[in-house]
């Protein structure tokens, strides 16, 4: 999947990719597919859903790669499997993943001055 999701989303679309019975229960009412395995979606998550044609969700869900040891996660019910699967696991399940920060140089500093030495710049020294 080449657009990343909230979490929420992610889940159901891959569940809705290995499982043809939660795939029609998803397009027909994308919170009702959530209530059936127990997962609490943010209200933005819910507006999104329920923003797409029934087309468009299924086109994605047609797009959505499920590697292939993680199939049988999505098969079943547990959403907390399924959020171990995802990238960051069950650590922060906001909405919107924070992604990674880059490593940012440390600013130099000045040396310190050495006061035992006197000041060149100056020539009182």
């Amino acid at each position: 999947m080449a657009t990343p999701f909230p979490r929420g989303i992610e889940i159901l679309l891959k569940k809705a990719a290995v499982d043809a019975s939660f795939r029609a229960v998803l397009l027909d009412d994308p919170n009702q597919a959530a209530v059936a395995i127990e997962l609490k979606l943010e209200p933005i998550e819910s507006a999104m859903l329920q923003s797409f044609p029934k087309e468009q969700l299924a086109t994605i869900i047609d797009q959505t790669e499920v590697p292939e040891p993680h199939r049988r996660t999505f098969l079943g019910k547990s959403t907390v499997a399924m959020l171990l699967l995802l990238p960051g696991g069950i650590v922060g399940t906001s909405c919107f993943s924070k992604g990674s920060q880059p490593d940012y140089p440390s600013i130099p500093t000045e040396p310190k001055s050495d006061s035992s030495r006197p000041n060149e710049n100056y020539p009182d020294g």
